[in-house]
């Protein structure tokens, strides 16, 4: 339209003296095409901006929308939702340093990482009576649980869209079982969910967040108020979190792995078949590295054993043997 507008112009200039009065009243008419021209082209532009930032925001309410009376939070966003989430809040750097606050809170301490081996089943809580406990993944059903002190609990796992459910119940259950003051660790990427768990504190919860795992006993980042390596299990996190804490003799209980012959399963899980240590060799050397870590920063890192049947890959002791040390603290 714009090349006929000209080119009528073109023609008139032809046909009339360029002063002319003819040509005069041509120009405002053809003017007044030009004005009509562009107001069409910038209402054109304008629908289609429009039309672009409605389709915009249908896209955005779509992703976002939520079910306000959903009971879990796997079903309280759609996947898509769960998704942006998961990638906006797993390397939050302004999340995990907030933790640097809690560092050597326990400074020089002792302290007993409490595992879900099916030693600890019949676990008896009054050999660390008063101790200070770090609890792990589902130690909370463990029955005599609230008999313990616990200080720190942790799970390492990220909060992806296929894990919402089973970390809902998780979460909700370890609030329900630590007191005010208790440090809670989870990933990241459990930030926009915390609010929705049932009986959760924000002002107790810490988030942590790995990129990648350490390769050697040189590489190994446990300073949780930075992207760490360590977050590939229940053991290396439990070690590293003890030893961020500024936890100095650090006991494990209920590591199976550890021990000869190692048994699989859970105290929980009615689960108790003997491995084979061959199968836990790589498990074994890594965790060596971190324990050889936590050496070079003046840690010493002790298995606990039920009995002098059962050996551990590292320094050891017995449930008999804690019973003395317990003792001779009580004196």
């Amino acid at each position: 339209m714009l090349f006929l507008i000209l080119a009528k112009d073109f023609i008139i200039n032809l046909i009339f003296s360029k002063n002319s009065k003819e040509a005069s009243i041509h120009r405002l008419i053809m003017k007044d095409e030009c004005m009509k021209f562009y107001r069409t082209i910038k209402t054109n532009l304008q629908m289609k901006q429009l039309n672009k930032l409605q389709m915009i925001n249908a896209i955005h309410k779509f992703i976002t929308k939520r079910k306000m009376r959903s009971s879990d939070v796997s079903s309280s966003r759609n996947i898509f939702f769960q998704i942006l989430l998961y990638l906006f809040y797993k390397n939050n750097y302004k999340l995990i340093a907030n933790t640097k606050k809690i560092k050597n809170r326990h400074s020089g301490q002792r302290c007993f990482i409490l595992f879900t081996g099916t030693s600890v089943k019949n676990f008896d809580f009054n050999l660390i009576k008063n101790e200070k406990v770090i609890a792990s993944g589902m130690a909370f059903l463990h029955k005599n649980f609230n008999e313990s002190n616990t200080v720190a609990y942790f799970n390492p796992a990220p909060w992806e869209p296929r894990s919402l459910l089973h970390l809902d119940f998780i979460s909700s259950c370890i609030y329900k079982n630590t007191h005010k003051g208790c440090d809670i660790f989870f990933d990241a990427s459990a930030y926009p969910y915390i609010n929705q768990i049932t009986s959760s504190r924000i002002n107790d919860t810490y988030f942590v967040s790995n990129k990648g795992n350490y390769t050697s006993a040189s590489d190994i980042e446990i300073d949780l108020h930075e992207f760490n390596n360590i977050q590939e299990g229940s053991l290396s996190l439990g070690l590293g979190i003890s030893a961020y804490l500024g936890f100095k003799e650090i006991y494990l209980l209920g590591q199976d792995f550890l021990t000869d012959p190692p048994i699989y399963g859970h105290f929980y899980d009615g689960y108790n078949e003997i491995g084979n240590s061959s199968d836990y060799q790589l498990y074994r050397e890594r965790a060596s590295w971190m324990i050889k870590d936590l050496q070079s920063q003046g840690c010493k890192v002790i298995n606990v054993v039920e009995n002098k049947m059962k050996t551990s890959v590292i320094d050891s002791i017995t449930f008999q043997d804690l019973n003395e040390l317990h003792k001779e603290c009580s004196t």
